[in-house]
């Protein structure tokens, strides 16, 4: 005989009371974090698309990646040069199903997802597709951009390795770890 599972605790966080908290609707959130990018020089496709991957983290609870980063991370990178916001990623090296591309400094929020996208028409044409970036910037929640593969029916896997560039610490955390490799695998259905 089984038994009903019991919720001993509630699945959502509790929601502030008292006016403690901001609700911003969605899209207002994703327009705004879009036109302050854009007023920093990215396009207005990969401002929305940056955009779009930032406030992912508010909108599912990784609020360590998400817009609290566009004044912590992104606007600072952009304005001291170390992200280019017009930059024009290049293809390294192309082996039908292994792609190296090099971002040339893009902000890793939109080239993140233009380069699953590419890994993603890379799978339906040869089976499985594998592409590696180099030169670009931190890119937000990995899960962000493999969800991309799974709108396509696709398994899509993101990892990170942000090395030397120590910019994303640990939830709580205090400082950035040495290293920084997180993978975030997702598959259809789930």
């Amino acid at each position: 005989m089984t038994r009903p599972i019991q919720r001993t605790a509630s699945p959502l966080p509790p929601q502030p009371t008292g006016g403690t908290g901001v609700r911003v609707p969605y899209q207002d959130l994703v327009a705004f974090v879009a036109d302050v990018f854009a007023a920093r020089g990215l396009p207005d496709t990969r401002a929305g698309a940056a955009a779009e991957a930032l406030c992912h983290g508010d909108l599912t609870g990784f609020t360590s990646h998400g817009i609290a980063n566009l004044t912590r991370l992104y606007l600072p990178m952009l304005d001291a040069g170390r992200c280019d916001p017009r930059a024009e990623p290049v293809t390294v090296t192309d082996r039908g199903a292994s792609v190296l591309v090099d971002a040339r400094r893009a902000l890793g929020l939109w080239a993140a997802g233009e380069a699953m996208d590419l890994a993603v028409a890379r799978a339906r044409q040869y089976g499985v597709g594998l592409v590696s970036v180099r030169g670009g910037t931190h890119f937000g929640c990995a899960g962000h951009h493999a969800l991309r593969a799974v709108h396509q029916d696709m398994v899509g896997l993101v990892t990170a390795n942000c090395g030397w560039q120590r910019i994303a610490r640990p939830v709580g955390g205090r400082a950035p770890p040495a290293r920084h490799e997180p993978a975030r695998p997702r598959r259809p259905g789930r």
